[in-house]
């Protein structure tokens, strides 16, 4: 059998095949031309504008989160997921929702001006908001495609969404050279997608329907993603949150710079775990069968070693990345991805598992999970933030997932998710990552420890 067999037919492992495959032309692309975005922003704007977007992006990303209802998982997990009543419910709840986000950043705008001394929040928030308006417009299309691991005309209009929004946002910022440019800039590309996935994908149209039926199973399995998404929320924003107040925006613009770069792997694991390896888990649950068992294993094999690889190669060279790619007043920002790409490394291990528990339709359990590992990441970073400063939140990550590991084992060995062989390879390849990445860096970590210490 050649390699190129396996991408092919509708069967199973063909459509997973070709969905991993899409899924990572999608996250590459972004990340590409995420990254030459910033490349080319960071030489027209000042380092201040960038601190002022991580605090926008804090309010928005929280706010998308706490108010997420599973539209998308639902669709995928519902055995009602192809019906025409249900997705125009779906689409009519996923609308509500994105009016409602924009209203409450109109609604926060002023007082997240005063918390964070930054008079500008409350004339950009309201604007920024609009991307939450323009998401819930989204077609439904999007999620069925997702269902069916149909995704290469998906992939294809988001690299040409975000295209087109780069091409905006770098002329608004040659031409404006304000923080208003990433801002106004900023919505092209959702606009571009809400458009798109209307007009570009096969499928059923979405018409402003309700069913109360849908509605109610949609609710019922949404209720427990929004309070998970809680808890998403604190572990994956609460140390921008956090630094904003802390420390420069200055500061906060290295911070985040590195982390963008620092979190590709975990990005392109969510998104593997989410589109490919949930679908797995919903239609050959590994407890049912040995074949299921192996099957996943194989597939998550592939997902966690490539994202850990990724992390290991950041550690190493992260502090010469920033050096060869950004001008001197962001080199500060090397050591902080160095430290960063260290600090996900067991996050990326064992965060796969608790989409096993997703994925039986057991999402109170799931929120109580994600819950849980927010309690111990906010407390972990608070100490770490106290004592080291933005080395402290870089780093806290390593720790809290450490410490929570066992309970994620506790939790899906009943799902018989657990693959411990694979966990104890990955380990022993993050911690010769580590090592070498750490002798290969003392030098600019030692240095750091002085910049970058609580003042």
């Amino acid at each position: 059998m050649n390699l190129f067999s396996l991408f092919r037919g509708d069967g199973l492992r063909g459509r997973s095949m070709r969905s991993s495959f899409f899924t990572m032309m999608n996250i590459g692309s972004e990340n590409i031309l995420r990254l030459g975005g910033n490349l080319i922003l960071t030489r027209l704007l000042f380092p201040e504008a960038f601190g002022i977007m991580a605090l926008v992006q804090v309010v928005m990303t929280g706010l998308r989160m706490f108010s997420d209802i599973g539209v998308r998982l639902s669709i995928v997990q519902n055995e009602r997921g192809n019906d025409p009543l249900f997705l125009d419910t779906a689409w009519v709840l996923q609308i509500g929702r994105g009016v409602i986000l924009w209203l409450a950043t109109v609604a926060l705008a002023v007082p997240m001006a005063s918390f964070y001394d930054a008079p500008i929040l409350a004339q950009l928030l309201p604007v920024a908001g609009l991307t939450a308006l323009f998401q819930g417009f989204n077609s439904t299309k999007l999620a069925t495609a997702n269902r069916h691991l149909v995704m290469g005309r998906v992939t294809m209009i988001n690299v040409i969404s975000r295209v087109i929004g780069l091409v905006v946002l770098v002329g608004l910022a040659f031409w404006w050279r304000s923080t208003w440019a990433l801002v106004i800039g900023g919505l092209a590309a959702p606009l571009a997608m809400m458009i798109m996935s209307h007009v570009s994908l096969p499928g059923h149209t979405n018409r402003f329907r309700l069913e109360r039926a849908a509605a109610g199973s949609l609710i019922r399995f949404g209720r427990y993603i929004f309070l998970s998404t809680i808890g998403g929320f604190l572990v994956l924003q609460a140390d921008r949150a956090i630094l904003g107040k802390l420390v420069s925006l200055s500061d906060l613009a290295l911070y985040n710079i590195a982390i963008m770069l620092a979190t590709l792997p975990r990005v392109l694991q969510q998104n593997l775990v989410s589109r490919v390896l949930y679908s797995l888990y919903s239609t050959r649950p590994p407890g049912e069968s040995d074949r299921n068992y192996r099957d996943i294993a194989k597939a998550r094999f592939l997902v966690i070693g490539s994202t850990v690889v990724m992390a290991v190669i950041l550690a190493v060279v992260g502090n010469h990345l920033i050096i060869l790619l950004y001008d001197p007043r962001y080199e500060a920002a090397g050591v902080l991805l160095v430290l960063m790409a260290i600090g996900t490394l067991p996050g990326l291990i064992c965060n796969s598992y608790t989409t096993a528990i997703l994925a039986t339709g057991h999402s109170g359990r799931y929120a109580l999970i994600n819950g849980l590992a927010a309690v111990v990441q906010i407390a972990v970073l608070a100490v770490a933030v106290w004592y080291y400063g933005v080395i402290g939140a870089a780093i806290s990550p390593f720790v809290s997932s450490l410490l929570f590991y066992p309970v994620q084992v506790w939790t899906v060995v009943s799902y018989r998710g657990w693959v411990p062989r694979q966990d104890m390879l990955f380990a022993a390849v993050s911690a010769v990552g580590i090592a070498l990445a750490l002798w290969v860096n003392q030098d600019v970590i030692q240095a750091a420890l002085v910049q970058f210490a609580p003042r």
